[in-house]
This record gives structure tokens, sequence and C-alpha cells, in this order.
């Protein structure tokens, strides 16, 4: 793979629906005023670290390196909480796109999961190249619409919220933010044929990370009093009808891929019984059924579980102690 390939990929995987919201941003970074742009800083040279690590490992799947890098009993339960958090996220994803795709063509809801589903298990069935061409061709435009948001939505003074104030939870932000990104990440990411350009990679994923980021937070800088507690602070902030239908793309695209990353990292759990089809078929249908009956509030409420989990798995990423049991 070349490396724009890869980097596009790594990319569009940290790039996902709550990233496009802004929600996860004001959360994690905006809330806490101009340390939550040191946060952007901090937070982007971590995942430039772990990505390189994830490209370097010699592991081929997350359960090979939960189970070779973690005591077994730890081990476990971070595969098994892995495996949940993928199929959660991905049938919340499905939901998702039901959503805007009722937004977008008036269509019913339904209609805009199967839709969804139907084009995530095609790219899944495909495999990792289809991922990596699927991530190249949607990352340019997503980059340039958050370009135009930020530059359109940000006006002309940028005025900080006004606790600026150090906390504990402004330090940790950052690493809670990797934490659980590098769930989806990292179990795609060692799945991967390998690469000589690891470094590369992983440079530059982190400073598009940066950039990115920065562009998109400026808005909710500026806005911030009147939408830091809107669900989807972005789309409140934005007037034009034509800046709010790319924003509406954007945000397609971004549960696309998220969906697409989660379908098949949780699939690799399974395809060694089932074979690779057979586990497409049966993680989005489990998905899809789960997006049915309104699981996907479940990510918001566990999103602290998550986060540890997201905590062994950079654990086993940095420990080079093999275990034999």
């Amino acid at each position: 793979m070349k490396s724009y390939g890869m980097t596009a990929l790594c990319l569009c995987t940290v790039i996902g629906a709550g990233f496009a919201t802004g929600r996860e941003l004001m959360t994690y970074f905006v809330d806490f005023g101009i340390y939550g742009l040191i946060g952007i800083a901090v937070v982007s040279a971590l995942f430039t670290l772990a990505i390189y690590i994830a490209l370097e490992s010699d592991c081929r799947s997350i359960g090979e390196l939960t189970r070779s890098r973690l005591p077994r009993p730890l081990a476990f339960i971070a595969e098994k909480t892995v495996f949940v958090f993928l199929i959660v996220l991905y049938s919340a994803m499905l939901a998702a796109a039901g959503e805007v795709f009722s937004l977008i063509f008036g269509i019913d809801k339904s209609i805009g999961t199967v839709l969804m589903a139907f084009l995530c298990l095609t790219v899944i069935v495909i495999g990792a190249s289809a991922l990596t061409e699927l991530s190249k061709i949607l990352l340019i435009p997503m980059a340039l619409i958050i370009f135009v948001i930020g530059g359109t939505a940000a006006g002309k003074n940028i005025a900080f919220p006004p606790r600026s104030v150090f906390t504990l939870k402004a330090a940790l932000s950052p690493v809670i933010y990797l934490s659980y990104n590098m769930i989806t990440a990292a179990a795609l990411i060692v799945t991967l044929p390998k690469t000589k350009n690891s470094k590369s990679v992983a440079l530059q994923t982190g400073l598009f990370i940066f950039i990115l980021m920065t562009v998109l937070s400026l808005p909710l800088y500026t806005h911030y009093s009147s939408v830091c507690n809107e669900p989807l602070p972005l789309m409140a902030i934005l007037e034009d009808g034509k800046i709010k239908y790319m924003y509406i793309l954007f945000l397609l695209f971004a549960i696309f891929t998220t969906a697409v990353s989660c379908g098949y990292s949780a699939a690799g759990f399974i395809k060694e019984r089932t074979g690779g089809t057979a586990a497409s078929c049966i993680i989005t249908g489990l998905a899809y059924a789960l997006s049915l009956i309104g699981f996907s509030d479940i990510v918001d409420k566990v999103y602290f579980i998550f986060g540890i989990a997201g905590m062994t798995i950079l654990l086993a990423l940095i420990q080079k102690h093999r275990f034999s049991g």
C-alpha cells in the first residue's frame, strides 16, 4: 500500500461520527478553554506514537495482540470488551445513517439503515484493499468540508470559554480520547499488510489530526455559549443552507468510514471459525438488528468502560514482553 493510502485509512478511522458532530471535540477539548487547544496538540502527538507502534506490531489481530502481550485474565476481558464495543458502535452508525438518509432524501429511516448496512457489507467482504481505496476517495472531500466549515462558521473573533482552568479532567481528556479511538484504530491497523513507511504514515496522520481537529474546533470556541449543551453543536452553528448540506454529507461520510472500520474489525474476531464472507454477514446482521431496537444509545452510557478497554489496548501495544500462556 502506498503511504497516502495508509495515511487516509488511519485518518478515516479516527475521523468518526462523534468527531464529525463536534460533540467529542466539545467534551474532551473545547470545554477546557485554552487548555483544550493544548490537549489537541498532545493527543495528536499521542496518536502519532500509538499508530506508529500499531503499524510496527508483529501481531496480525487484536486478539493475538492482547493474548500475547497481556496476562490471560486481562487479555480475555480486553478482547471481549473490544469485540462488544465494535458491534455496539457498528450498530450505532447504522442507526445514525438511517437518520441522515432520512434527513437528506426524506426516505424512511429503516431504508437508510438497510442501505448503509448493504454498502458496509460490500466493502467489508472485499477486504482491506476496498477499505484503503474508500479512505483515499473520501478523505479529500472530508478534509475540504472541514476547512469550509471551520472557515465560514468560526467568525472573526475567537473568544475562549471562561473555564480556562487546568484540572485533572483536562489533563486526562487527551489520554481518554486516544484510548477509546485506538480501540477501533488498533483493531484495524494490526490486521493490515505491513508497510515500510510506518514512521511517515504515523507522522502524516498525527499532523493531519492536529490540523483537522484545530480547524473544526474553532467555530465551537467562537459559538461556545450558544452550543455547549447541544447534542450536535456543529449542526446548531451552521445557518447557510449549502454549508449545512455539505456538513450533512461530511457526517454521512464519517458514519460510513466508522461503520466499515468497526464491521471489518469485528468480523476479524470470528472469520477464522466461519470464513470471511460469513463472518461479515453475521456481524452486519447482528449490528443491523441492534440498530433497530435503539441499541445505539448504550455507546454514550458505557464510554467510560470502553475507555478503560482502550487503555489496555494501548498497554498491549507498548508492552514488548510476550506472555506464553
